[in-house]
């Protein structure tokens, strides 16, 4: 299986689209990331929640599994921690994190996702 990045852009929505790793809603006004690709020959466009795309850009990282099925995965959840002090730094700005999920957590600042 061949697979080649072009570009990963973060964009806002202008329209309502469908995470590609968890199948949900990627609202109006919502940060996503815009993948274009080529997998196995064929031209990909997909688009994530920044925190489904780190998820799986770890998991894959981790498993050495590059495959996965289209809107059949978990999106990590969430959950609103206002200047948590047991939150870890941002790995971008030191910031506290602006939301956790159950193994990882979240700068708003950066839509950046990080594991604990």
């Amino acid at each position: 299986m061949t697979y080649h990045l072009f570009s990963d852009t973060v964009r806002r929505a202008a329209k309502q689209h469908r995470c590609i790793w968890c199948g949900q809603a990627i609202n109006k006004g919502d940060s996503y990331h815009d993948e274009r690709s080529v997998y196995d020959g064929s031209i990909q466009r997909n688009r994530w929640h920044p925190e489904c795309l780190d998820y799986a850009r770890d998991d894959m990282r981790e498993s050495g599994d590059q495959e996965f099925m289209p809107w059949s995965q978990d999106r990590p959840e969430t959950k609103v921690v206002a200047g948590n002090p047991g939150m870890p730094p941002c790995r971008v700005c030191g910031g506290v994190a602006s939301r956790q999920w159950r193994d990882g957590a979240f700068c708003g600042a950066h839509d950046t996702f990080f594991r604990k």
